[in-house]
């Protein structure tokens, strides 16, 4: 039993959790008569465990308890092992929630929550999800993305890296853009690192996914409401208070909501080599959208102003894409050039 007790309690120190004298016997006669598996499953990541060991997977998809799918190397296939029942995935499910405050129940079956290392899962409980609960695992990358390892990656050609150094070191301000899971992320944290070493730079984002290779970058990163609805701190907030922390470069990490405008604003008196990410299926698609998110929230502002606002302020958009074997790479770089007759003018070059 003592020895069982050691192990029950180094377990829960791993995660910054305790037991009291009283409570730690009976837990520990529970998991006694369970199998490796099954104390797995109560403490750790069960069957998850082994792609989230597995530095080649990005991403984990649960769909019920059965069905796990994980996407390395840029496909997706579906894994071995499940959890045991629906009960054993609720708990495992709860427990990432809870350890954040959050909840996933009939009343919100949706729920977000950022683990160590900024894992980021979101959960989907029943009804709403037919299959059972479901849960969406991103796992950013450990090491810091370089121009290098990326073009390494084939990313982009080797031609094509001296012409993203030089928008960098020319302080062009530039937007990436592209689909879910292109590595718009992972080109942003390689250009951020390409800034000179004497460089502030002062991210905002939702989750903190950028790793970023630079002496001096700073992390803002946005708070939903608690379970009482109080506490947020919204991505506006954060770029309200980052100009006051002497940037020289902002980054949105993602623009997707009511921060488009302030950003724009914000880059317009100053800022220079600013960055930030926008989901869009082209380059001009991702100034259009940015001009309807910040239309959402602007008040008494023409189209035609904002549109030439816009242009100038990009600079620059950087669109990505999936390759059909599951790569990612750079399908265009797009040189803003101004507005004519309401349409924005680009000049695009792309790969040879």
């Amino acid at each position: 039993m003592a020895a069982a007790l050691d192990r029950i309690q180094g377990m829960l120190a791993e995660r910054g959790l305790s037991l009291t004298d009283a409570a730690a016997p009976e837990l520990a006669r529970e998991l006694l008569s369970s199998s490796d598996g099954e104390i797995e499953e109560f403490f750790g990541h069960g069957p998850l465990r082994p792609l989230f060991d597995d530095d080649r997977v990005t991403e984990i998809l649960v769909n019920g308890p059965g069905e796990i799918w994980a996407e390395k190397n840029g496909a997706l296939t579906r894994a071995d092992g499940g959890f045991s029942n629906e009960e054993s995935l609720r708990r495992y499910a709860r427990r990432l929630l809870s350890s954040h405050g959050r909840k996933a129940d009939q009343r919100t079956p949706f729920a977000d929550a950022v683990l160590a290392g900024g894992i980021r899962v979101h959960v989907a409980v029943p009804p709403i999800s037919r299959k059972g609960i479901c849960l969406s695992i991103r796992k950013p990358s450990r090491e810091a993305w370089t121009l290098d390892s990326l073009e390494k990656a084939g990313a982009f050609p080797a031609n094509m890296k001296a012409t993203l150094r030089g928008l960098v070191k020319d302080r062009k301000n530039i937007f990436v853009c592209g689909g879910t899971g292109t590595g718009k992320t992972s080109l942003l944290s390689a250009l951020l690192a390409e800034a000179g070493p004497a460089e502030r730079i002062l991210a905002l984002e939702d989750v903190a996914e950028l790793r970023v290779g630079h002496p001096h970058f700073l992390s803002l990163e946005a708070r939903p409401a608690n379970q009482d609805g109080e506490g947020e701190l919204p991505l506006p907030k954060l770029l309200r208070e980052a100009l006051r922390m002497r940037p020289d470069r902002i980054v949105m990490g993602e623009c997707r909501g009511a921060e488009a405008l302030d950003l724009l604003m914000a880059l317009n008196t100053g800022h220079p080599g600013s960055m930030g990410t926008i989901h869009s299926n082209s380059a001009r698609d991702a100034l259009q959208r940015l001009e309807l998110l910040a239309l959402l929230s602007a008040e008494n502002l023409r189209e035609g102003a904002l549109r030439s606002l816009i242009a100038s302020c990009i600079h620059v958009v950087v669109h990505l894409e999936r390759t059909p074997g599951g790569g990612r790479r750079i399908s265009s770089i797009a040189e803003v050039k101004g507005v004519d007759g309401g349409t924005f003018l680009l000049r695009e070059t792309k790969p040879a």
